[in-house]
């Protein structure tokens, strides 16, 4: 009798452990299938999400051409102009097309003011004594107008295109028609003052 259970009972174990790896071996051979199912649905979670937010843009850039016409009176503005310094003398670039923003978080805008300061002077000294090898676009505080504005700028409302804004570019390049500024280097001025005045308000704190 005791034979015959533990017969019965080493079947039984047997059977347990055949089944065990029955099922581990169908669960390894799901794994492949899981796995591409995982991937798939990450990659139509990307594309969806992709095409959320290419639809957003694509709303938001018909708002903002509908406020750029009222703002600027036109669809389109002339292209890039930018004023060089070098060691032969100065020199007028032309490009073909508006700057675009270079990062998400940087806008462009439309230069209504700039200065010609001191630190003009203290770049083309460098040029005439060779202390600077490179040429430079000079004017290191302007006023302007945003166009163009980086995904972030835009969702977080921070700025809209249109609006009136002061920058000090540590570059220099404010001697141009556009620049592009990072939004962290934007001060909002109100509607109700004069580029001009601002600049030279910039220009007088700046230097103070």
């Amino acid at each position: 009798r005791s034979f015959i259970d533990a017969e019965d009972k080493g079947k039984k174990l047997g059977d347990a452990f055949v089944g065990a790896v029955t099922d581990t071996v169908y669960a390894i051979e799901e794994i492949p299938d899981k796995v591409a199912e995982a991937m798939n649905k990450r990659e139509q979670d990307r594309l969806a999400a992709e095409k959320e937010r290419e639809a957003a843009m694509t709303k938001a850039k018909e708002e903002e051409s509908a406020v750029f016409k009222e703002v600027f009176g036109t669809d389109s503005l002339d292209p890039q102009r930018e004023v060089i310094v070098g060691k032969d003398g100065i020199m007028v670039l032309d490009f073909t097309t508006i700057p675009e923003v270079p990062s998400d978080d940087h806008v462009v805008i439309k230069i209504e003011a700039s200065t010609l300061s001191y630190r003009d002077c203290i770049e083309a000294n460098k040029l005439k004594n060779n202390v600077r090898s490179s040429s430079f676009s000079g004017g290191f505080d302007v006023v302007g107008r945003i166009v163009r504005l980086g995904i972030n700028v835009r969702r977080d409302k921070q700025f809209e295109v249109g609006s009136l804004v002061a920058a000090l570019l540590m570059n220099g390049g404010g001697h141009a028609k556009y620049a592009r500024v990072h939004r962290d280097d934007l001060i909002s001025v109100p509607d109700s003052l004069a580029p001009e005045d601002v600049i030279c308000i910039m220009a007088s704190y700046t230097t103070a």
